[in-house]
């Protein structure tokens, strides 16, 4: 694997070489037919010079990866940073809230017990009222039969 990267590096590099070569060419109007001296002498210059380019893009590469590197370990720092934050900010919320909402829970336990106490009474008014109002039904259903009696009683007599 070492050994195709290197390949491909070379590659690379010589693609590299050959189009830099072409571009100076192009620069300074030599083709390559008029002055094949001048020509050769700076593919040569620019083959001597790569070994030194080859070095310098390896040293940019470790570079740029100890920049991402450095990013990175930022961007992990901050996102641990945030979530201590967050938790932080969160549990100052939920303490703001329990504060806050205290006194309301504590009136609202108040009014509840006193909604109770209203119930309880109401129940024993209501059960009250019902008692009396069977004593009445009772006393009422004694009055009818007593009633009724006497006119049955009334018929037979006339």
């Amino acid at each position: 694997m070492a050994n195709k990267m290197k390949i491909l590096e070379d590659s690379n590099m010589r693609n590299t070489i050959s189009t830099i070569s072409m571009n100076i060419k192009k620069r300074h109007n030599i083709s390559k037919y008029s002055d094949s001296k001048y020509g050769t002498k700076i593919s040569k210059m620019l083959q001597d010079l790569a070994p030194n380019m080859q070095q310098k893009i390896a040293s940019e590469k470790r570079r740029m990866e100890q920049i991402t590197e450095g990013v990175l370990e930022g961007f992990d720092n901050k996102m641990e940073g945030l979530c201590e934050s967050h938790a932080k900010v969160r549990k100052k919320c939920v303490e703001d809230l329990e504060h806050k909402m205290s006194p309301v829970l504590d009136e609202l336990q108040q009014q509840l017990a006193v909604i109770e106490q209203t119930g309880t009474k109401l129940l024993e008014t209501v059960d009250q009222q019902l008692a009396e109002i069977r004593t009445v039904r009772e006393t009422n259903m004694v009055k009818m039969a007593a009633l009724r009696y006497m006119h049955s009683n009334f018929k037979q007599v006339f």
